[in-house]
């Protein structure tokens, strides 16, 4: 263990803690499977860092003992599998990263528990479809959604990010993307479509493009 500044039962076994920062760094450590969170004062930790190692599973209430965690960080594993309560009791969550995994699909509330949720990224997977009601609960301003296998989305899928302001769906082999979608999404200003397959606009998506500050269609 190679905790700094916490005690062994306050850090990951084989991570770097910092009290300084309230911040657990398990990146790189070739973990294949979640190791077990810490048992005292994990209520102060803030930022839990898994990326760069081979996850290929996050379990049912993974982190529910981090109840204070603002920023975690999946990212480059090789995650296929995401369990329906993996993210529960993590209310105060804000940012979290799952880029460059196997993510194929996702379970329609997994994310429920996350009221806090501002960033989430999820580009770089194999993401085919987007379940209804997946973002709900969220509070998300910045939402990246690139280089997937999405074709398409529900007309309700961003019906309750209403704060909702950077949205990214480059790389992606949509086909059409229905205006309805955007109908609450007062706050929108930048939505970056490049590299996609949209042949045709959704005529209700004209007074949507008017409202931005950025949008990116090219090629």
């Amino acid at each position: 263990m190679t905790g700094q500044g916490l005690l062994d039962s306050s850090c990951i076994r084989g991570c770097e803690c910092f009290n300084f920062t309230s911040s657990i760094h398990c990146d790189l450590r070739n973990f294949t499977h979640l190791p077990q969170m810490p048992k005292d004062n994990a209520d102060d930790i803030d930022l839990l860092n898994l990326s760069r190692n081979r996850l290929t599973t996050v379990v049912t209430r993974a982190f529910a003992s981090l109840s204070n965690l603002k920023i975690l960080h999946l990212e480059f594993n090789s995650i296929t599998s995401i369990e329906a309560q993996a993210f529960a009791g993590l209310s105060q969550l804000e940012e979290l990263y799952l880029q460059f995994n196997n993510i194929q699909a996702f379970q329609s509330l997994v994310f429920k528990d996350l009221f806090a949720l501002l960033m989430l990224d999820v580009s770089h997977n194999q993401i085919q479809a987007l379940p209804e009601a997946i973002f709900n609960n969220t509070d998300l301003y910045y939402l990246d959604l690139s280089s997937n296998q999405l074709t398409g989305i529900s007309d309700n899928l961003f019906h309750s990010t209403d704060n909702l302001t950077t949205l990214i769906f480059a790389e992606n082999p949509l086909i059409s993307l229905p205006g309805a979608a955007f109908s609450n999404s007062k706050h929108l200003h930048s939505m970056i479509l490049r590299n996609t397959r949209l042949q045709t606009i959704d005529r209700d998506l004209y007074s949507v493009f008017g409202h931005l500050d950025h949008l990116d269609l090219s090629n």
